[in-house]
Order: C-alpha cells, then structure tokens, then sequence
C-alpha cells in the first residue's frame, strides 16, 4: 500500500486505478499500470464512490 500511495504522491493523482497479473502457480503480483481516470460507474456503490471523490476534491 505504501508504495502505490507514493506512486500517486509522485505523479500528483489524487485516485489511480491500478491494474496486476498475478501468477496462478507462486501469487507473485506484476504491475500492469496506473489508470488516473478508472471505470467505477457500474458498481452497486457507485453513487457512494462519486461523493467520496467530491469530498476529496472540496478538501484541496
């Protein structure tokens, strides 16, 4: 976790999308990117998520 808020930090994103393969045999995670603009729009939760960034962005 400390290393993907410090990715954000470097490139000053507020949200990332961040996107892994995992290998099936040892788990081992392999970093694919980082979408500053990734899709939540279809989850169940998605009216929650929009005024958690909303409040994010009136704290700036």
């Amino acid at each position: 976790m400390t290393r993907l808020c410090a990715y954000l930090d470097r490139f000053g994103l507020e949200f990332g999308c961040f996107d892994f393969a995992v290998d099936a045999t040892t788990e081992e995670l392999t970093f694919i990117e980082c979408n500053p603009n990734g899709q939540w729009g279809f989850l169940p939760e998605s009216d929650s998520i929009a005024d958690a960034f909303a409040a994010l962005l009136e704290r700036r």
